[in-house]
């Protein structure tokens, strides 16, 4: 049987670093006003009721916090494109792998560069000089877990030896500086290697069902020459309903169960942090102890789809995951897909990531 091997994982961030009293001394009108503006329209406990209480009681000590907990975000700095911080995490995973070319790309853009079709897939594989086919996958912010499900099934099924995964997330695109949506999000890329091996997978079990509850909690509208992001009229009470700890603890148990694994095996927990309490929501959904639950939110916020790739770099570098260890990743998206994956990671090489 053909396994699976994640050869290499480098990261992008964009290069201009924000705190909060960036926001304070550049954007003040939109600080007083930011109670009644996307952010907090988004996610407030207006509405509260028995289906959003699981989401809503975890997420009520942030809501005297214009920025809902966010500290520091990465924006595209001068220069950067959503293309060029993929292609720049793209060849730094190939160096750390030590190749120069791969059998398939596939590429998950939150938003492509031109916003609409294509989507980044090609533009890689041209500047990478390959003749490697390249898609696109897109399930909003589980479009990372999505496409190493899909790389790995190609490789399981000996379609291809060798995959090389980029994802990224550029939100400041399609929601200025002023948005408050955009205050709780960074730009990142992420690249990964996968090839082929005759060695037990690293990756043992994964699950994805979908959010088609959510849709039109965000809106997505061609204005202005660009995608620009707003709240729907139903607010965020769908997403309140539906993405609580149910839902993280249905599909992380019927993926332990599906990789032969309890709780209690697991040595690193990676949950999506789109926001600053899902951490600690998505923790006590399965009842994990909080030694191994991986919150890169303080950080670096929400990074969106590159979640993964992310988890897992920053955990093997500051060696919150070794080798051998057993690491259950857990992603949701609005309008799109949920998923989980359990991964047993072995030698991994990496490439550059959080800036100094």
């Amino acid at each position: 049987m053909i396994g699976t091997k994640i050869r290499s994982i480098a990261v992008e961030y964009g290069s201009d670093r924000r705190d909060n009293d960036w926001y304070r001394r550049n954007h003040p009108e939109a600080l007083a006003a930011a109670e009644e503006r996307g952010l907090a329209k988004a996610f407030s406990t207006r509405g509260s009721d028995a289906r959003s209480a699981g989401f809503d009681e975890v997420m009520a000590r942030y809501t005297t916090d214009p920025f809902r907990g966010a500290r520091v975000r990465y924006k595209l700095g001068p220069g950067q494109t959503c293309l060029s911080l993929e292609l720049t995490a793209a060849r730094n995973a190939l160096e750390a792998a030590g190749r120069t070319d791969v059998d398939c790309i596939l590429c998950a853009s939150w938003l492509p560069e031109d916003f609409v079709a294509p989507g980044n897939g090609v533009f890689l594989a041209r500047a990478l000089e390959t003749r490697a086919p390249a898609f696109n996958v897109e399930t909003a912010c589980s479009s990372g877990l999505a496409a190493l499900e899909l790389a790995e099934g190609l490789l399981s099924v000996g379609r291809y030896r060798s995959v090389l995964v980029v994802l990224s997330n550029t939100v400041s695109r399609q929601a200025d500086d002023a948005n408050t949506l955009s205050w709780i999000s960074s730009d990142v890329a992420a690249a990964a290697v996968l090839e082929a091996t005759e060695a037990p997978s690293w990756i043992l079990a994964s699950g994805m069902e979908n959010t088609s509850a959510t849709a039109g909690v965000f809106l997505h509208e061609l204005r202005d020459g660009g995608v620009r992001m707003s709240v729907g009229p139903t607010g965020a009470k769908p997403l309140r309903d539906t993405s609580g700890p149910d839902l993280v603890r249905r599909l992380c148990h019927a993926v332990l169960e599906r990789g032969d694994a309890r709780v209690d095996d697991l040595d690193f927990f990676g949950c999506s942090t789109p926001l600053a309490w899902y951490a600690e929501l998505s923790r006590t959904a399965i009842d994990a102890p909080a030694e191994i639950v991986h919150d890169l939110f303080p950080r670096v916020a929400n990074v969106g789809l590159p979640f993964p790739l992310v988890h897992l770099h920053h955990g093997l570098r500051e060696q919150r995951l070794a080798p051998g260890d057993l690491a259950l990743l857990y992603t949701v998206g609005s309008a799109s897909s949920a998923g989980a994956m359990l991964l047993r990671p072995g030698a991994c090489s990496l490439g550059p990531g959080l800036p100094a």
